[in-house]
Formats: C-alpha cells, structure tokens, sequence
C-alpha cells in the first residue's frame, strides 16, 4: 500500500504538467489567411474562405467552407461544401456515410476493400462510399443535428438543434424532427424570391445594402 501511495505521489506531479500542457494545446487557436483555427481541430483535404471559424475538437474532411463561416466544437464534416456566411452548431454530424440495405447484409465486410479482403478484386458491384452535402448559404444548423448524404440545405434555412435531416431542405424554411420536416418558412414566397435575387451573401458585410434588406423583409 505504501508502495503504491508513493508512486502515485511520485508520478502526480508529472501527471499534471502533461494535463496541463494538454488543455492548453486543446485550446490554442492559430489564424491562417484571416480564419481562425483550433490547434485541436482536424482538417484534411479541405478548403476554407476568409473569416471562417473552426472550433475546439472539429474534424473537417474532403470539404470547402464559404466565407464568414463558422463551425461549432467537435462537430463532423466529410464531403460537405458551406457557402457564405453560415452558422453550424456543436456536435452537429454532416455526410458520415450510409450502409446499403438492399444488400442481404449491411456489414461493410461486402463492400469496403480498404477495411477488408474477403473478396478481393471480386467484390459486389453496390459498395458503399460517402456521398455529398451541399450547405448553401446564411443556414444555421443547431447543435446536436445530424445530415446524411446527398441532401441540399437551402440558402436562409434553419435547422433546429437534435434534427435528423434526410431530405433537401428548402430555401428560407425552418424544419425540425426525426427525421427533419418543415415546421414554418421565415419569410412569405414573395420575400424569399426577392432575398435570393440580391445575392446579399456573396458580398463582403461593407458592400451589403442593408437598407434594401430590412425593407425587403419587412414587407407584407
């Protein structure tokens, strides 16, 4: 018991310094090209525009982030093009990949090579790989939301927090559920074809017309 007490004592010490050097690494941010990054963020293969924001604990795959962009801790992102001036939340999960079902099994063994060998150059033609989301621009995405593949999120929409997105969602709609249906539209059919027209969110906040804007939604 002895034994044991004085060498955790001894090792504590160490113990913490590693802890410590550990949080403060995890929380390091570094610019590059004017966006913000977490050290702890994991990006490969990826584009990003100007001012984008990359949380604490992200992991951003095969992917291209708009500018004015920002995305929310330990949120996931493979094969997903944002546009500009979008809001995604934490722990949001975006084109993880999908398992065929119209396969006597969903096991990857009958369709993932690099994992497995089983069938060699012989395997079944329906192989499984991730497919593509498109994120327009101005959405916002809620914490906790999950996308499957090949959906297209609307530019202006909204998606609550806890939602399972399985099918395009439109422009300006706020949709919600397991899975995601339309609750309600932001803006009347008239607004939303007027907003879209100005293309507002291609340009830099300094050439928005924000007068036309406000004018634009506050119309009956």
């Amino acid at each position: 018991m002895n034994k044991l007490k004085f060498l955790f004592t001894s090792f504590y010490p160490v113990n913490f310094l590693f802890n410590m050097f550990s949080s403060i690494m995890y929380n390091i941010k570094y610019y590059f090209k004017n966006s913000l990054f977490s050290l702890s963020s994991k990006i490969f293969n990826s584009k990003f525009g100007n001012n984008v924001r990359i949380s604490l604990g992200a992991e951003i795959i095969n992917s291209k982030i708009g500018d004015y962009s920002y995305v929310g801790k330990r949120s996931i992102l493979y094969n997903t093009i944002i546009g500009n001036y979008c809001s995604i939340a934490n722990d949001v999960r975006i084109c993880l990949g999908k398992h065929p079902i119209n396969l006597f099994s969903t096991n990857p063994f009958l369709y993932d090579d690099k994992s497995y060998n089983y069938f060699k150059n012989s395997s079944p033609k329906n192989k499984n790989s991730i497919g593509n989301v498109i994120i327009q621009n101005d959405v916002w995405i809620g914490a906790n939301v999950v996308i499957i593949d090949d959906v297209v999120i609307g530019t202006g929409s909204v998606i609550a927090a806890g939602s399972v997105v399985t099918k395009n969602v439109e422009p300006y709609s706020i949709v919600a559920g397991v899975p995601a249906k339309i609750i309600k539209y932001r803006f009347n059919p008239n607004v939303i074809v007027k907003l879209l027209k100005t293309n507002w969110f291609c340009k830099l906040p300094s050439e928005i017309d924000y007068k036309l804007l406000n004018k634009i939604i506050n119309e009956k």
